[in-house]
């Protein structure tokens, strides 16, 4: 299969290309920057995302079987609430549309599970750029598949973690603050999530091709865990004793957000293959600092 990354050297974009080259697919990257990471049978692409003329030329001559849409703003520390968002909201449709103008077979998108904040009405406009224009994204996408040009999906992503995650983010964030005796800053510490591997991503992304699913789904494990038992965990894993700042004794709701055993993702029989100690134990043994207690 001859498939298309956008957004190739980024975070999940790079595990995407290198499962994909794995199973033996032809997968070409198209970014503005090139990654260390990906294989290297993988062609890397730069470009800007902004010149869509040049994007329709490359599609155009690979003439893909699928096109992954990953690229988006998520490594800023306000990517919440940055603009940039209402950018990729319409960038992803302009290229969804090309996508359905060269009859291209299937298109992914990338989604995330704050999506769901806004279909809860926990959130509105301003307050959660993000998750309005992902969620924006996607209804319009659903609404436009039903010509059936092309075959269309999108994943709603839960919480992931993974090697070449941003530092910001709390997995990294807190391997590092343990490595170097830090206090760690838990604003949430009651806040449950459903963290999934950046690896398990990739593998659910093969997975729709695969079975070709469409329409929106969730893709997490179903098990949610509280970001203190995550950093105990983390600890547990480093043979560390994590110290907090007074952030810890402030009271938090414990607002949960878990995948649904419903998804069409595991309705279809897929599964996680990392458990949340081995995905973590597995990126802490790859840095070095795994504990040997």
């Amino acid at each position: 299969m001859r498939i298309l990354v956008i957004g190739g050297s980024g975070f999940l974009g790079t595990q995407i290309c290198n499962r994909m080259h794995e199973e033996s697919n032809q997968i070409w990257s198209y970014s503005r920057g090139e990654s260390k990471s990906i294989h290297e049978g993988v062609v890397q692409i730069k470009g800007s995302l902004a010149d869509t003329k040049n994007l329709a030329t490359i599609i155009r001559k690979i003439n893909p079987d699928s096109v992954v849409q990953s690229a988006w703003i998520t490594d800023s520390a306000n990517y919440r609430v940055s603009s940039k968002n209402h950018f990729y909201e319409r960038w992803t449709k302009k290229v969804y549309l090309l996508s359905q103008e060269l009859r291209i077979p299937f298109f992914i998108g990338i989604g995330s599970s704050a999506e769901h904040e806004v279909i809860h009405k926990k959130t509105v406009g301003s307050e959660d750029a993000y998750a309005v224009a992902k969620f924006r994204t996607c209804q319009y996408l659903l609404r436009n598949s039903a010509n059936g040009l092309t075959k269309t999906s999108w994943l709603r992503i839960f919480q992931p973690y993974g090697s070449g995650q941003s530092s910001s983010r709390l997995v990294p964030k807190t391997i590092s603050q343990l490595r170097n005796n830090e206090k760690i800053d838990l604003r949430y510490p009651n806040s449950i999530r459903d963290w999934i591997s950046s690896i398990d991503i990739a593998r659910s992304v093969s997975w729709t091709l695969e079975k070709e699913l469409t329409g929106c789904f969730d893709v997490g494990t179903g098990i949610g865990t509280s970001n203190r038992n995550l950093i105990e965990l983390i600890a547990r894993i480093m043979g560390k004793e994590p110290q907090y700042t007074d952030y810890l004794t402030s009271l938090h709701s414990a607002d949960s957000l878990i995948a649904t055993s419903e998804s069409q993702l595991f309705v279809s029989g897929w599964m996680p293959s990392l458990t949340l100690e081995n995905g973590l134990r597995d990126l802490v043994r790859n840095q070095g600092l795994e504990s040997d207690k």
